[in-house]
């Protein structure tokens, strides 16, 4: 975090308007903000250089310093699935394209309750795909398929957790033609798949949204049944697969915020920290360049650890722009000029 750093709620104003600035200052002492008029703000040594006008008798303020926290990283949440309860079979599954390998996991998808232990994750790490399922007492269970995914390339993965038959497995596919690895390990009576708790896409919560995935994701899915060949599932908005809970198409909405679900229950979530859409995914053929001709072809939103929307934070102090700023010296000189103009050429028509 920079010492020093903040924002403006507005780019620009009228006369009469407010802007409110929030700033964030990690320093011991009060920091200080006043008012001046850029001339020139171009460093370049071949020019004039910065020329500022200070405008301090007419703004001038200081304020204690507090540090306000910003919060990186994009994902979707889903508050509608806080209702939901899904204690039996259980799949989960998205498509991926990860873009960046790093030494700690990155959640593709999550709905957990750490406090209470419950809940599941599915994510990426340098072990491959990993599967963990919550439990209380520290009983929780994680299984791993051993090797990490080749960035770049598209894959289907999945977690598939059968209280019954008392199997968590975990694997993943390359859509184009690799080879398709799983692992398992047995499920304790213990494990909570129930979890009073959202659902994340990109990352997980602990508390905050945290361990969030760099790359495209597409199609994620919740099925109530231990499927045995989740790389063959499909989500299909006009014939869903069978057992669906919710499916998200990201190309339904996609010059928006919201995340659409196409299955029963419409458990339509919303994206934070403003990921990018309309990227190609999994189904791009190369032949339309543009979204809106083809939106299923661009059904995919990239996700970074650091992206960043609107930080939150609160007000510090605002400025209201009065009518003697809204106009510099260049302003008034044209205006001068304008009028001897207009003075001239009346005196020569009368």
């Amino acid at each position: 975090m920079i010492p020093l750093t903040g924002y403006s709620d507005r780019l620009s104003a009228a006369p009469g308007e407010r802007i409110a600035f929030k700033i964030s200052s990690a320093a011991a002492g009060p920091y200080r903000a006043s008012l001046a008029r850029v001339v020139h703000a171009d460093p370049n040594p071949a020019g004039p250089g910065v020329k500022l006008e200070d405008l301090a008798h007419r703004f001038a303020i200081e304020r204690p310093s507090r540090a306000q926290r910003l919060a990186q990283g994009s994902y979707a949440r889903v508050d509608a699935v806080l209702a939901l309860h899904t204690p039996g079979p259980l799949t989960v599954t998205a498509l991926v394209w990860p873009t960046l390998s790093a030494a700690r996991e990155q959640c593709v998808l999550s709905r957990g309750d750490a406090a209470g232990g419950a809940g599941w994750a599915l994510s990426l790490g340098p072990g491959g795909v990993i599967a963990r399922i919550g439990a209380p007492a520290g009983a929780s269970v994680a299984v791993t398929t051993g090797r990490a995914l080749p960035l770049r390339r598209w894959h289907r993965i999945w977690l598939v957790a059968d209280p019954g038959a008392g199997t968590l497995r975990v694997g993943h596919a390359a859509l184009a033609g690799g080879a398709r690895e799983e692992a398992s390990a047995p499920l304790p009576p213990a494990a909570r798949l129930d979890a009073a708790a959202p659902l994340l896409i990109g990352a997980r919560l602990g508390p905050e949204a945290r361990d969030h995935y760099n790359g495209k994701l597409e199609d994620p899915m919740l099925l109530a049944a231990a499927v045995a060949a989740p790389e063959a599932l499909v989500l299909d908005p006009l014939l869903p697969p069978r057992e669906l809970i919710a499916g998200w198409d990201f190309s339904q909405g996609i010059d928006g915020l919201d995340v659409v679900d196409v299955g029963p229950r419409r458990l339509t979530g919303r994206l934070l920290n403003l990921p990018t859409r309309a990227v190609t995914g999994a189904r791009w053929t190369g032949r339309e360049m543009c979204w809106r001709h083809a939106p299923r072809e661009y059904a995919a939103i990239h996700f970074h650890d650091d992206d960043v929307h609107d930080a939150g934070w609160a007000t510090d102090f605002e400025f209201t722009v009065c009518g003697s700023l809204s106009h510099n010296r260049y302003d008034n000189n044209v205006s001068r000029i304008l009028r001897n103009v207009l003075d001239r050429f009346r005196g020569r028509t009368a």
